[in-house]
């Protein structure tokens, strides 16, 4: 009888495991496998033809509706070996890895898989009354390169085209010039006196196709990608720039406080000094609103529009000089999860090296309503500005009175020729293009810039000082994802 009662419950068990195998919530990049070998259960991720000739990194978020009995967190590791896997991603073929869960019961739900900071997945927590969040990650170094003789690169480039890593692709309205300065200010949301608020790369040759992966304009869920329509008009259309936020500050009505970037469904990266109404004087939370989808923020009945409140936001702990750019950045966690579409999607964060020499002399987009003129009013609808980024030698060079502004984690850019992101701006994002994955990634968030005594406006004779947000990604992902 007890044997009977016994095989019954081990029947259920089966079955109920069987039925949670079914059940994986992102079928086309995971799903459950059993080990025919000693029955262990373990998932299987499969990142399809995955970007060659860059470190690839590998995060799976695990959820848990319990407790873990031990330390053991579980594992992720190739399915094939270093050698096979990476000819299969040299062969354009997909990369697999093996995640080894540190429970079975209850059964673990994929949370997220991301793979260089590029959201592949995203699934729903556990249920339960602990629930428990597990961050796996892997990260696979490409093939040791050759450096080529300077004959063989000569030669090498008599034949081939090559690509710049990140290049200009759309066209651009540049902002109105200004007149000339030598005081500092952020380029806040008013235009009164300026504010003091707080708060060994290796030389390879290789040939590869523009994009890693196929990437449809209906795949609302993809970052960095903008309308596949866009052309001669595009950046006054709002749906190419779909990361692009506006802050408000709720008053007597509505008021224009700031531009964020939408990182995640819940999620929004802006300036620091962006959410304070003065020195080490924060704005409420429940003051905010964020519009997402918005081109016009003079219309409050602008069609596809979304406008959320604000749960909470978090300054960046080193984030206490406020005459200086560095971590001048804050993330704003929305009070409601928002859909993504063609009008809404959230900007890539930065997947490649984080060296700036790296990026110096090319060129990203910064867009947002900033004055464009002085008048005193904000451009109803967001502009866009191409600028290029400077090394810190010549950022210093150009104003002795940078060196008290800028660090080893920001950046300048600009023309200074009287173009560029102006007051209103800050909190915007400086976005480069990657032809290889066909997406834009977020380098900068634009912190300070120099001011024109005599219009009381930026002086765009002057570089712009960004954050670079690239030396702060485990932060943003310790935001993102706790």
């Amino acid at each position: 009888m007890y044997r009977a009662a016994g095989t019954l419950c081990l029947i259920i068990c089966v079955l109920q495991l069987l039925f949670s195998l079914g059940q994986s919530q992102c079928p086309e990049y995971f799903r459950y496998y059993r080990n025919e070998t000693n029955g262990e259960i373990s998932g299987l991720v499969e990142i399809p033809s995955p970007p060659q000739g860059v470190p690839l990194h590998l995060s799976v978020i695990l959820s848990i509706a319990t407790v873990l009995p031990t330390k053991y967190m579980g594992k992720l590791e190739l399915a094939k070996s270093k050698d096979e896997s990476v000819r299969d991603v040299l062969q354009g073929k997909s990369l697999y890895y093996r995640v080894h869960f540190p429970v079975t019961r209850p059964f673990p739900t994929v949370l997220s898989i991301s793979l260089n900071d590029i959201l592949f997945c995203r699934g729903e927590p556990a249920y339960g009354v602990v629930v428990t969040n597990i961050i796996l990650e892997h990260t696979l170094y490409p093939p040791r390169v050759i450096i080529p003789t300077a004959e063989q690169l000569l030669s090498f480039l008599s034949d081939q085209t090559t690509t710049a890593a990140y290049d200009d692709v759309l066209p651009i309205n540049l902002m109105p010039s200004f007149d000339t300065t030598t005081e500092k200010r952020r380029p806040s949301s008013t235009t009164e006196a300026p504010t003091t608020t707080t708060t060994t790369t290796n030389l390879a040759i290789y040939t590869e196709p523009a994009t890693s992966r196929p990437i449809s304009s209906d795949d609302s869920s993809s970052c960095g990608v903008v309308s596949s329509s866009y052309g001669a008009s595009a950046s006054s259309k709002r749906d190419n720039w779909p990361w692009l936020v506006a802050i408000f500050t709720k008053k007597e009505s509505l008021e224009f406080q700031c531009t964020g970037n939408l990182i995640s469904r819940t999620h929004v990266i802006t300036a620091a000094h962006c959410l304070q109404e003065d020195v080490d004087v924060p704005i409420r939370a429940e003051q905010l609103i964020v519009a997402l989808g918005i081109r016009n923020i003079r219309n409050e009945q602008e069609p596809g529009q979304i406008r959320v409140g604000v749960r909470s936001y978090d300054f960046h702990p080193d984030y206490k000089n406020p005459d200086s750019a560095d971590s001048d950045l804050a993330i704003v966690k929305l009070a409601e999860r928002v859909e993504f579409s063609a009008q809404v999607r959230p900007i890539c964060l930065w997947m490649s090296r984080t060296d700036l020499k790296d990026v110096v002399g090319k060129s990203g987009y910064v867009v947002g309503w900033s004055l464009g003129s002085n008048n005193g009013r904000y451009n109803p609808e967001p502009r866009a500005s191409r600028v290029p980024i400077v090394s810190q030698e010549e950022c210093l060079r150009s104003n002795v009175n940078f060196a008290d502004i800028v660090s080893e984690r920001t950046f300048c850019a600009g023309r200074r020729d009287g173009k560029g992101p102006c007051d209103g701006d800050s909190g915007s994002g400086l976005v480069m293009f990657h032809p290889r994955h066909a997406r834009y990634h977020l380098r900068g968030i634009v912190s300070i810039m120099m001011l024109d005594i005599r219009t009381r406006s930026c002086d765009l004779q002057e570089y712009v000082i960004y954050v670079d947000v690239a030396k702060y990604l485990p932060w943003i992902r310790q935001q993102i994802y706790y």
